[in-house]
C-alpha cells in the first residue's frame, strides 16, 4: 500500500498510541471537510456537520456540545443523538462512557426500536439501529465493537461511494483494536478505506487520522 504521510497518525506506533493534543478549541472551518447530507434542518444540519467533523478530530467535548445544539435546534433530528452518543466512545483508546451514551440516546427514544422509527428509513435509520449495536445489549465492549463494526461493514456494502460510511467503518474496525493483541487485518483494512476516503477529499478529517501502515497496541486499559 503507498504510505501517505498523515502528521495527525505520526504518534500510532507498535509501542501505543498518544492521545492528540489540541492548543485550543480549533473554530468549525478548521475541523476539515466532509459531505454528509441528512433530513435536519438548515441550524441543526450546521451543527451536525460541526459535531461530525469535531468527532473525527478526536474532539470529543466539542463534538458532544455541537450534537447537544443540533438537538436544540431539533429536537426530531435522530442523528444528532447518534452523534452524541458517538462522542461518548473512544475506539483508539477502548474507552467508552457507556451510561452518557444511553442517557444521550434515550433523549431521543426509551428504547432501540422506538430510536429508530424516529429517524428517517435509509441512511440515517441504519446508523441509529447500528449505534444502538455499539452500545445496547449485555456484552462486554469488546464483543460490543464487534458486533458494531460488523454492523457497519453492512452499511459500506450497502451504500458504496459513501464516504462518511466508509469513514465510521474504518473507525469501527480500527476500534476492534486491543492492548496486545495484533489487529493488523482489520487496521489494514481500515488505512486502506480511509486512504480512499483522503485521495478523494484531502481536507477530510477522519481520513487523514485513520491511516495508518501498520497494527497498533494501546495501553489504555477498556471500560465497559
Amino acid at each position: 500500500m503507498k504510505r501517505l504521510a498523515i502528521a495527525a497518525m505520526a504518534a500510532v506506533s507498535l509501542g501505543g498510541l498518544v492521545r492528540p493534543v489540541y492548543a485550543q478549541t480549533p473554530a468549525a472551518a478548521e475541523l476539515g471537510t466532509i459531505n454528509f447530507p441528512t433530513s435536519a434542518k438548515p441550524a441543526a444540519q450546521a451543527a451536525f456537520l460541526t459535531g461530525t467533523k469535531a468527532l473525527y478530530n478526536f474532539e470529543f467535548d466539542l463534538a458532544a456540545e455541537a450534537f447537544q445544539q443540533a438537538q436544540k435546534a431539533e429536537p426530531s433530528f435522530a442523528l444528532a443523538y447518534w452523534g452524541e452518543a458517538m462522542s461518548y466512545n473512544h475506539p483508539l483508546w477502548a474507552e467508552q462512557n457507556l451510561p452518557a451514551a444511553r442517557k444521550a440516546l434515550e433523549r431521543l427514544a426509551p428504547t432501540a426500536a422506538e430510536r429508530a422509527a424516529k429517524a428517517p428509513a435509509g441512511k440515517e435509520r441504519d446508523l441509529v439501529e447500528a449505534v444502538d449495536v455499539l452500545f445496547g445489549g449485555t456484552g462486554d465492549k469488546l464483543a460490543r465493537d464487534i458486533a458494531y463494526a460488523d454492523s457497519m461493514k453492512r452499511l459500506y456494502a450497502k451504500y458504496p461511494g459513501d464516504d462518511e460510511i466508509a469513514c465510521l467503518y474504518s473507525l469501527a474496525l480500527l476500534g476492534t483494536g486491543r492492548p496486545g493483541v495484533s489487529n493488523t487485518r482489520n487496521a489494514m483494512q481500515a488505512a486502506a478505506i480511509a486512504q480512499g476516503i483522503f485521495q478523494r477529499n484531502p481536507k477530510h478529517p477522519g481520513a487523514a487520522h485513520y491511516i495508518i501502515t501498520r497494527s497498533t497496541t494501546r495501553t489504555t486499559p477498556s471500560s465497559a
